[in-house]
């Protein structure tokens, strides 16, 4: 539900011009994958330190936090655990 009311604001304020240019629309592009594909949700604190510390180093807070596979199979492994 949140991603939709999300995504129908973004419309609205193209539909209203509140992006004038493509390259604006452009500039959204990439922290709106990230809110849908949910590359920077955090599971943990240890997640969320982590993704700041990688903020800090690259100065881009936009950078998702990458996983590794094992990493991603042990978070799979505690979320069926704890339902």
């Amino acid at each position: 539900m949140f991603m939709l009311e999300a995504l129908k604001i973004i419309e609205t304020m193209i539909r209203l011009g509140f992006y004038e240019s493509e390259q604006e629309i452009i500039s959204i592009c990439q922290p709106l994958i990230q809110l849908l594909d949910g590359s920077i949700d955090y599971t943990t604190t240890f997640e969320e330190s982590a993704h700041k510390d990688q903020i800090k180093k690259d100065g881009n807070p936009n950078q998702p936090l990458l996983k590794s596979k094992e990493q991603n199979l042990e978070r799979l492994k505690k979320s069926l655990k704890n339902d």
